[in-house]
């Protein structure tokens, strides 16, 4: 409910325009192509279901692994940092060129890292790693190659943050986000 403008300011950046002499209610209906050219999206709404367009990777929850309901984000992976994961099968077509991004939120610092997400052996993002800060590292078929934030980058303070790594193999970089900002990058001619 609102004013017009009340209703543009909500849609950042999309607009509304009601014909002349409007008065009465409206349902605006917007849809989104946010999946689009996703190998993976998964919002655990249920369970961990991909929700991407295409071929679907779905998971299974192992150990105490949970989908949990949270004040904030509604229904979030739970995981208590004891053997708790997610398998999902494939590799998602192997790729060359990969983006690995997730919201976390950690209550307190563990003595290992914490893997938030890894295809294979091949590509991962990691908090909270004890050398590398928080990393996003692939495997180049003789040695891991990293970009991280280096020692003293915690991100346990019971927060959410957006963790991204990206490795793009024709332009030879690898970036690390936190929060949407750019924290660590690397140039790198290896491939995946």
């Amino acid at each position: 409910e609102g004013l017009e403008s009340d209703l543009n300011t909500a849609l950042d950046g999309l607009v509304f325009t009601p014909g002349a002499n409007y008065t009465g209610g409206d349902t605006l209906n917007i849809a989104t192509a946010f999946a689009a050219g996703l190998a993976g999206q998964y919002t655990f709404d249920v369970d961990v279901i991909d929700d991407s367009e295409g071929v679907t990777h779905d998971g299974t929850l192992n150990g105490n692994a949970a989908i949990v309901a949270d004040g904030a984000r509604g229904n979030v992976l739970g995981l208590d940092g004891t053997g708790d994961y997610v398998e999902i099968p494939g590799m998602f077509d192997e790729p060359s060129d990969v983006t690995l991004a997730a919201w976390v939120n950690f209550s307190s610092s563990a003595s290992q890292a914490g893997e938030v997400i890894s295809i294979g052996n091949m590509v991962s993002l990691r908090v909270n790693d004890v050398t590398h800060g928080v990393v996003g590292f692939f495997y180049d078929g003789s040695a891991f190659q990293f970009v991280g934030t280096g020692t003293g980058t915690d991100l346990a303070d019971d927060q959410w943050h957006h963790v991204a790594f990206s490795f793009d193999d024709v332009n030879n970089t690898q970036n690390l986000y936190i929060d949407g900002q750019l924290v660590a990058s690397a140039a790198i001619t290896e491939s995946i």
